[in-house]
């Protein structure tokens, strides 16, 4: 529905800021829509913080698109916290 650079633009910065909502619904068509109109290179940060307060499967997998020296420390440690919550 996006359709000229101003609209585009007004959209991802909406996205952004729903992508931690409380909502999942909400929370999925901000990703899609950064996914279509962004890149994981400018979301990684924003999809990340998203990540480390839900724990979405969605938005776990959009981050293999993400640069690694900003997600792969995070993540690491995100898992073994899921590790020690799950295995106690």
């Amino acid at each position: 529905m996006l359709q000229t650079p101003e609209e585009i633009e007004q959209g991802i910065a909406s996205a952004r800021k729903y992508l931690a909502a409380k909502d999942y619904a909400l929370r999925e068509a901000a990703l899609f829509l950064l996914q279509k109109h962004s890149t994981m290179e400018r979301e990684a940060e924003r999809v990340l913080a998203a990540v480390q307060k839900y724990t979405d499967e969605l938005f776990i997998d959009a981050l293999k698109n993400a640069p690694p020296e900003i997600v792969l420390e995070p993540l690491k440690a995100l898992r073994s916290t899921l590790e020690e919550r799950y295995t106690e």
